[in-house]
């Protein structure tokens, strides 16, 4: 499990052995010579050891059953409004969905319910976790398996800003510095407009520091934002390793497609000139497309723009 902080450093979780696969599965691991124990229900560990990273643990575990194969036994989907009020939630026969934690799965958004119901209902015999991309995200936001504040959520996603892709240009060759110029300076001064704010861009590594007013600029964003908005924007910043393209996508300045071309201008350009490695590229491409229009999607029906928390 490679460390979400340190990426040169990495944990090494042992699988060792989990009981039957149910609403109550546990799944033990072992960190060195210590065992963490998780419940798909609560997530508690009963030894967690000084040495291990407790934000990785609980984002490797936060999808405790996404490896294991769980035959579908339910029949009927639907979404129940409920009472008066604008939530909504799944059944499967009549019970009501839960998170892998034991939430129930609760939304404020019929099309949002709707849709995650479909990914239910298109489930064949055995449950696949990850053709749900909607499901994952939902569960997450309501989870927050991560248990961190609010204050260090906006951290974690600030920090892509300071690396973003979209602030470091090239130098040669022409061909690849003008399509920077023509499809990352749009973007890039549409957020400056929006937030008021300077997003400096250099081509040298160690020139491009992060002004004090645009950081914390951004901070009040995300932290106005509502959760469903600030997950979303998490998963978008960390899918497409840019927090200006996640921005850019979730208040509309730019669309899905547009999103990804952005984000991976310097790899479509190595394609065209090299060729393409349709087993590699396709599907990292296919992923990047299905994780970013779930948070799109997510922060659509349910979350809040820039404008709205204004």
């Amino acid at each position: 499990l490679r460390c979400s902080r340190n990426q040169n450093r990495k944990h090494f979780l042992f699988l060792w052995s989990t009981t039957t696969i149910s609403t109550s599965t546990s799944i033990f691991l072992w960190f060195g010579e210590h065992r963490l124990v998780f419940s798909s229900r609560n997530m508690s560990s009963t030894t967690m050891t000084s040495h291990a990273c407790r934000r990785c643990v609980a984002l490797f575990c936060s999808r405790p059953m996404s490896n294991f194969a769980r035959k579908r036994v339910y029949k009927d989907v639907s979404v129940a409004r409920l009472d008066e009020s604008k939530e909504f939630a799944i059944t499967l026969d009549g019970h009501r969905l839960k998170t892998p934690l034991g939430n129930d799965v609760i939304v404020p958004s019929e099309m949002a319910a709707n849709a995650m119901a479909r990914e239910w209902s298109i489930q064949k015999e055995v449950i696949k976790p990850h053709v749900m991309p909607l499901t994952q995200l939902i569960n997450v936001t309501i989870d927050q398996p991560t248990k961190r504040e609010v204050d260090q959520i906006a951290t974690d996603i600030l920090a892509y800003l300071e690396t973003d892709t979209l602030r470091f240009r090239s130098d040669s060759p022409d061909e690849l510095v003008s399509l920077q110029e023509e499809k990352w300076g749009p973007l890039v001064k549409r957020l400056e407009s929006h937030f008021d704010v300077p997003i400096p861009s250099s081509a040298a590594l160690f020139d491009t520091s992060i002004p004090e007013s645009t950081e914390a600029t951004f901070r009040r964003h995300i932290v106005s934002l509502n959760n469903w908005s600030r997950t979303s924007l998490e998963s978008a910043t960390t899918s497409g390793k840019s927090f200006i393209v996640a921005t850019g996508l979730l208040e509309g300045h730019i669309n899905v497609e547009e999103a990804i071309d952005i984000s991976q201008l310097e790899n479509l350009f190595q394609i065209q000139r090299w060729g393409n490695v349709e087993w590699a590229h396709q599907y990292d491409f296919a992923a990047l497309k299905t994780s970013l229009a779930a948070a799109y999607l997510v922060h659509s029906w349910c979350g809040q723009t820039s404008e709205s928390v204004k």
